[in-house]
């Protein structure tokens, strides 16, 4: 049976090989980009045995690809990115042969998804919302998850190819279903391992050891056994390996952006969304995302990891130059009768790049706050009252 893959980035190599291991032949379409007179052949072929090699071949072209099969997987690694395949130039559905069944592995919105589902029907083909959940590594091994949803007898007609790719597979309801519940699952683990760092960091700047917090928090049961994974991680300072930063924080943005579509309001999911574009910004998106913890080192420690707060002040002069509006959560206003005072109340959560002017940036790791609600701009060169360097607190006064 020949499948066609379409992906653009190592996922997709990934999913090429557990899919020729499973028997299965494949039509590969590689989005990555490539500089120079790079060679046409992706560099799956350098990672296939010789005698996968024949079940392999590649095109360049994904309307020519998807005529190949009538099972299609897409692996895309932003909703930008899986639109354009889908929609872009009429989109894949009119080239596909007739009676297709398209899986998304992609993180994409719940109402995009839905839309695609009825657009593959309006052209009878079958869409199905499948996204993928774990890291490379994960994936790499078979131990992913696939949380599928949309048409029962699409789904039972490419059972076998999604059990090729993973070993944990949840049915879990209509189109969009699928989706829901991933961008769902990383809402919790953002704010969860977002609340798990601070815990342990508050610990150890009140004198207790993080190893001795995060075995009171496991008897308390108050975390899982993933989460607290997660902080043993934290306290070895084992940073590389896991899920990436820049893919989870892809995959925040769309959670966020489906829940502005639905009117609703997660201070929660956007602070930690603001932490990690930070971290991606200062650091490195490729450490796993229990990097997070970086944030809260100081200068000199967060040096040794290669983090560099300097690069905080071009991110923020970026936003200055755009114009936006001010995130509005519920009681609180804006005033714009008050130049110094700029925000009031506490607890408001600004979305980076919403601005009241251009010399006013707002969303965290972009400006700190000193407790009477002015916003003041981030001098990386500044030192506190104690001529401590800049960090993190420098961003979040709280005064």
């Amino acid at each position: 049976m020949r499948l066609v893959l379409v992906f653009d980035d190592l996922r997709g190599m990934a999913l090429a090989k557990l899919l020729v291991k499973a028997g299965f032949s494949l039509s590969c379409v590689d989005k990555r980009p490539r500089s120079g007179a790079a060679s046409e052949e992706p560099s799956v072929f350098s990672e296939a045995s010789s005698a996968d090699v024949d079940k392999l071949e590649f095109s360049a072209s994904v309307r020519d690809a998807v005529k190949l099969s009538r099972t299609v997987i897409t692996l895309l690694g932003s909703q930008e990115a899986d639109e354009d395949v889908y929609l872009a130039g009429g989109g894949i559905f009119e080239s596909a042969s007739v009676n297709s069944v398209f899986i998304d592995l992609s993180t994409v919105s719940p109402r995009l998804s839905r839309e695609l589902a009825d657009l593959a029907a309006v052209h009878d083909h079958v869409y199905l919302d499948a996204p993928i959940v774990g890291s490379l590594q994960d994936i790499r091994v078979g131990h992913s998850r696939i949380l599928a949803a949309g048409d029962r007898d699409g789904l039972q007609q490419v059972m076998p190819v999604i059990d090729a790719l993973s070993t944990q597979v949840d049915i879990v309801g209509a189109a969009g279903a699928g989706m829901t519940a991933k961008l769902a699952s990383q809402v919790a683990l953002a704010c969860g391992l977002l609340g798990l760092v601070e815990a342990l960091m508050f610990a150890e700047a009140n004198g207790l050891k993080k190893a001795d917090m995060l075995s009171l928090l496991a008897a308390d049961g108050l975390f899982s056994g993933y989460a607290l994974a997660f902080g043993q991680a934290i306290i070895s300072e084992d940073f590389a390996g896991g899920l990436d930063v820049r893919t989870f924080l892809n995959e925040l943005n769309v959670a966020l952006a489906a829940a502005e579509d639905l009117d609703l309001p997660l201070p929660g999911l956007e602070t930690a969304q603001q932490l990690y574009d930070l971290l991606q910004l200062i650091g490195n998106g490729s450490w796993g995302i229990q990097s997070l913890a970086l944030n809260y080192y100081d200068q000199e420690r967060s040096e040794h990891f290669g983090l560099d707060w300097g690069l905080a002040q071009g991110g923020m002069d970026t936003y200055d130059a755009v114009e936006g509006t001010v995130a509005d959560y519920g009681s609180y206003e804006y005033d714009d009768e008050h130049e110094q005072d700029c925000c009031h109340g506490s607890g408001r959560t600004h979305g980076l790049g919403h601005l009241h002017d251009p010399s006013h940036a707002h969303g965290l790791g972009r400006i700190h706050s000193h407790g009477d609600g002015c916003i003041h701009e981030f001098d990386p060169d500044e030192q506190d009252d104690e001529g401590r360097p800049p960090s993190m607190g420098s961003y979040f006064s709280h005064n």
